[in-house]
């Protein structure tokens, strides 16, 4: 792996394209009024901006200003929360604006990063694989988001590139650095410590068959020991807030999954996203499909004979570095088949990077037998995805945008609560109890025993303000209300529009909790 910087030219090709396509969409979501942004920005997204306000005005993570919560990702969390205690009045697009150029750092340096791995690990073109995966519609939509996403991707090209320029005269300024940045990726996402575990397991067999370096070894497992003290630190953290060591929200998460049934199938289909373009994106997406199906195809078989050649003809550390990725790639198939129901795209944070090493072995592999093929193939691939990244992912979130709006003019209906509550709460001005669990440490309890009438009597809680599917018999279990009492408990009605007609067009339903259900005795 002592190539002389090879493939420099396609390193800083693809970091350029990655860093002005991040640019171009920043500029394209800050000029967006509320009403559009909000089919770009997942609900999830507003469950850190409430708490992030709620904790920098009042010292608590809340997000209804009641419960405790900790379902969220440290480093993003305390990010937003010292933005609003610097800016306390900041709307949503300066939002957009200072956390995008964060982002837009991160996603930038991680594309460099692994290029220059993919250029060390394979040779000359294989740059296109990192190209192909990092300019997908998938990767772009949710990299310069208000998610976590970009940090989590600078810390595993991080670590793989240390890993990658390891050798026998790494100094101990190296250990410290892998210490480091275990303990970012850490907090930037808490799942991401698979990473660095794999690549640990991996190293350490390969160093007992003489087929790595000791040295590799050990940076791998300073990697571990500084994401094990990041598992430590957010441990603490959870238990500081709710009094629990393990997060409610994964719990709750969990549940759903296991309520639903295990599958990898979902995750396998995250992966494949990679070479799609947007699921959204109606007609033009179905007619390119079965090319951009047929460049996957070709990319997989070319990344099978990529990796046999590297694994076959590549020297020890080379070949420990790929089975690593591919380690960790299989690993978060596994890990995630446990939370298969409440898979969203951005988990792709975690993924993103080893796929797109992997990509970029075969991306080697078809550049040494058809060079201009291969990069006008690899050009019109990156085009598509660019194209579609600019389709709105959440066009149904529209509707929880006038949800909000109609609660900030309405606060009669308050106390309210919703299972989709970023968005009201945050175009609601707050206040808003949430009902799935993910932002409400309370409401495990009472989801898993399926009596989530109970915690509404026990709130008090005037209204309830979402789609009208969460109280349908499908959905009943997952919202918490299996035994069906709290629908039972509910009147629907619709919004209504500013001349007092009925607003027909907004699927979100108002539902009015019964009396008789507010007051009863809770035991």
């Amino acid at each position: 792996m002592n190539r002389a910087e090879p493939g420099r030219a396609g390193q800083w090709i693809v970091t350029a394209l990655v860093g002005l396509v991040a640019v171009a969409r920043l500029i394209f979501l800050y000029r967006l009024p509320d009403r559009l942004l909000v089919r770009y920005i997942p609900d999830d997204a507003y469950y850190y901006l409430v708490m992030g306000r709620n904790f920098a005005q009042t010292g608590r993570w809340t997000f209804d200003g009641v419960e405790p919560a900790s379902g969220f990702h440290l480093l993003w969390g305390y990010l937003l929360a010292a933005l609003y205690r610097m800016a306390p009045a900041i709307n949503l697009q300066g939002i957009i604006l200072v956390t995008g150029v964060v982002n837009i750092g991160c996603v930038t340096l991680a594309a460099w990063l692994a290029a220059r791995t993919a250029a060390r690990l394979y040779g000359d073109g294989a740059t296109i694989g990192i190209a192909i995966v990092m300019l997908s519609a998938l990767s772009l939509q949710w990299d310069v988001n208000l998610m976590e996403t970009a940090p989590v991707l600078l810390a595993s090209a991080a670590v793989l590139d240390l890993l990658c320029r390891t050798d026998e005269a790494t100094s101990r300024w190296s250990a410290a650095a892998a210490v480091g940045l275990g303990l970012f990726g850490m907090l930037a996402r808490s799942d991401f410590g698979m990473l660095p575990l794999c690549l640990f397991a991996m190293h350490f067999l390969m160093a007992k068959r003489g087929l790595s370096s000791r040295t590799m070894t050990r940076i791998s497992a300073a990697v571990l020991a500084g994401s094990v003290l990041g598992l430590a630190v957010v441990l603490l953290h959870t238990h500081w807030i709710s009094g629990e060591w393990a997060q409610s929200s994964a719990l709750q998460k969990l549940l759903w999954s296991r309520q639903r049934g295990y599958s990898s199938r979902l995750v396998l289909s995250l992966l494949h996203r990679f070479f799609l373009p947007s699921e959204n994106s109606g007609t033009i997406s179905r007619r390119v499909e079965w090319i951009a199906a047929t460049v996957a195809f070709g990319m997989l078989a070319s990344l099978t004979a990529g990796l046999w050649k590297t694994i076959s003809d590549g020297d020890p550390k080379r070949r420990a570095m790929v089975f690593g990725v591919v380690g960790t790639i299989l690993a978060y198939v596994v890990f995630y088949r446990f939370n298969s129901s409440e898979l969203q795209n951005w988990y792709v944070a975690n993924l993103e990077i080893p796929v797109a090493l992997l990509a970029a072995g075969g991306g080697r592999w078809l550049v040494e037998r058809q060079r201009v093929l291969s990069l006008t193939i690899a050009g019109l691939v990156c085009a598509c995805g660019v194209w579609f990244s600019f389709e709105p992912p959440l066009t149904y979130q529209a509707a929880l945008y006038g949800g909000g709006v109609y609660l900030k003019a309405h606060p009669e209906l308050r106390p309210v609560g919703a299972w989709n509550s970023g968005i009201i709460s945050y175009f609601g001005d707050g206040e808003v109890t949430n009902l799935d669990g993910l932002v409400n440490d309370r409401i495990l309890p009472y989801s898993s025993a399926g009596t989530l009438a109970t915690y509404v009597r026990q709130r008090d809680l005037k209204t309830v303000l979402d789609f009208r599917v969460w109280f349908s018999a499908g959905l009943s279990q997952r919202a918490g209300d299996a035994n069906g009492e709290l629908g039972r408990c509910v009147e629907e009605q619709m919004l209504m529009r500013a001349n007092g007609e009925p607003d027909a067009n907004n699927p979100v339903r108002i539902f009015m909790v019964k009396p008789q259900c507010r007051k009863a005795q809770v035991k």
